[in-house]
């Protein structure tokens, strides 16, 4: 990810999260990137959408780790 994973680390870091939560809002964001096997310049909306529905229904992930995904995304598309 580089360039997009040091700003995201950035406002992270601005806004207080701590240690533990970068890294695991780090890991969500790899797992979404390497689910499309794209760059994450070349997403958007339509494929967080996508991937957080994979995630509810195909992995029956649990509501809190969703939501991790998706606050995780949020930082890195703000």
């Amino acid at each position: 990810m580089g360039k997009l994973q040091d700003q995201m680390q950035m406002v992270m870091e601005v806004k207080g999260l701590r240690p533990k939560t970068q890294k695991t809002y780090l890991a969500c964001v790899r797992r979404f990137v390497a689910h499309y096997h794209r760059s994450p310049e070349t997403l958007g909306t339509e494929e967080i959408r996508r991937f957080l529905h994979y995630l509810v229904k195909d992995c029956q992930g649990s509501s809190s780790s969703v939501n991790q995904h998706y606050s995780a995304l949020k930082f890195l598309y703000p």
